[in-house]
């Protein structure tokens, strides 16, 4: 065996040595386990390959129920009384909006808040997510922004406690702009639920 056989040899074993099993990809389900799913990536930081978030359709279906109906339900914190709500970083979501625009140009949309207390850019982020039909047909979930900094400090323990509990905090959307003067798209949204205050 060659000078350079053996520093090959020597070089692909301590790489193999060294190399990162290749993980597994992880599932979050949205709802009262989505916590405990977040804790599992934490405890396996390094061996998870990928994270997706799967909105069971019953509990699109409920929250879409309960906004239409004007009644709380099982999993759903619904009330009649609104609270504003900031909605930054859209522009991250122009192709949701531009979807979401083209089906419901006028239209308010149902929708729901989720904590994210992974996300590297803020620990306090709340994801603003809209109920939409997914590629099957079937209720899904689209993002279309975050809550603002302040709001999302000042609450984002609340959501989760409500979560963990089994309770969403259901949300009306409207796909605002997309006029001449007035192009860039954006969203105004209200929470249907008192008990947190925004």
């Amino acid at each position: 065996m060659g000078f350079l056989d053996k520093a090959k040899q020597v070089a692909a074993a301590a790489k193999a040595a060294t190399a990162q099993p290749e993980g597994r990809d992880i599932t979050l389900v949205f709802g009262p386990s989505l916590m405990a799913g977040y804790q599992d990536i934490v405890e396996n930081r390094g061996k998870i390959k990928s994270v997706a978030i799967s909105f069971p359709s019953a509990l699109m279906n409920e929250i879409s129920d309960a906004i239409n109906s004007h009644q709380a339900s099982t999993h759903v914190a619904y009330t009649d009384d609104m609270q504003f709500l900031d909605v930054v970083g859209e522009s991250f979501y122009k192709e949701n909006l531009q979807d979401l625009f083209k089906e419901n140009k006028d239209g308010w949309m149902y929708g729901f808040l989720m904590p994210e207390p992974l996300n590297p850019h803020d620990q306090n982020a709340v994801s603003v997510l809209v109920i939409a039909d997914d590629e099957d047909g079937k209720l899904g979930a689209v993002q279309v922004g975050y809550l603002g900094r302040e709001q999302a400090k000042k609450t984002q323990a609340k959501i989760i406690k409500h979560l963990e509990g089994g309770l969403v905090i259901p949300v009306l959307l409207k796909i605002i702009g997309g006029e001449v003067g007035k192009e860039n798209l954006g969203v105004m949204a209200r929470a249907k639920h008192t008990k947190i205050k925004f």
